[in-house]
């Protein structure tokens, strides 16, 4: 992180938009809620750094993070097809847009990789195609609501 949690509030505070949209610490951030957690004037920060995540690519901010970018960009595409997060297309996807489909892997982390997804196919833990849910419609209105993007980092 190139900004501590503190920082990033006092600059939302402060009106400094752009050099929060251009901080490698929303990218890094992973939205763990321990910040949140743990913050005693209950500063709700894990949501400001997903808000300020969002106006970066809204406003078409070039991530220092270009990984964490394409995770981010795969994962909301692929809940916005079914309404919920289908594991079977995230990985394959993510790899495409990375670029890291590409790259050779290295010791035996696709033979263990094989494994565990046949042992999670066996135990019915991973699906084959995805499930869309009834609310799809509604996942997809707060996925493509973008008044974060309208209003200042400190709204």
């Amino acid at each position: 992180m190139d900004l501590y949690p503190d920082q990033v509030i006092r600059l939302a505070l402060l009106g400094r938009r752009d050099e929060l949209l251009h901080c490698r610490t929303i990218w890094v951030c992973a939205s763990c809620e321990t910040c949140t957690t743990r913050c005693p004037n209950e500063v709700r920060i894990a949501e400001l750094m997903d808000c300020l995540k969002e106006m970066a690519v809204r406003q078409g901010v070039e991530s220092p993070e270009p990984r964490v970018t394409a995770l981010h960009q795969t994962f909301l595409e692929n809940v916005a097809l079914t309404g919920r997060v289908f594991e079977g297309a995230l990985l394959p996807a993510y790899m495409l847009r990375s670029g890291q489909a590409g790259h050779k892997p290295t010791g035996g982390a696709v033979l263990d990789n094989v494994r565990m997804g046949l042992s999670l196919l066996r135990k019915q833990r991973l699906a084959l195609f995805p499930h869309v849910i009834e609310g799809r419609d509604e996942v997809n209105a707060i996925i493509n609501r973008s008044p974060s993007a309208q209003e200042s980092p400190q709204s």
